[in-house]
């Protein structure tokens, strides 16, 4: 996941092609779902800006040849215009496939607050 943060931050085209499966999801902060060809076309044509982007927090659960990533993210970017600027909630689906690993889907989701922040099963 570090190595696609990366690769997204430094819009590395060649890396992203090879990590995201062909049936690709991202879904942005306010709803908007890109498939692979569209979220590499973003990053081609500048449509997106990165300031920055870390994740902190992950969260990796291994299920086979299946991953679950969950993480909080700090992201400071811009698609067509539209502000993304804060800690989201965030994550992805990973699948291993002919002994490479591959992100099938990944999410920025809503807006958290850290301090508010509770661990699974504390029942605070």
């Amino acid at each position: 996941m570090r190595r696609s943060t990366r690769a997204f931050r430094q819009k590395d085209l060649e890396i992203l092609r090879s990590v995201y499966a062909d049936e690709f999801r991202f879904r942005l902060p306010n709803g908007r779902l890109l498939d692979k060809n569209t979220a590499l076309e973003v990053i081609r044509n500048g449509s997106v800006k990165i300031k920055d982007v870390r994740m902190i927090g992950i969260d990796l659960r291994h299920l086979g040849d299946f991953a679950v990533v969950s993480a909080t993210v700090e992201l400071d970017a811009e698609l067509d215009g539209e502000a993304f600027k804060g800690t989201y909630a965030g994550g992805g689906s990973f699948i291993r496939r002919e002994g490479k690993w591959q992100i099938v889907d990944e999410y920025i989701g809503v807006p958290i607050e850290l301090a508010g922040e509770k661990d699974v099963g504390s029942g605070k």
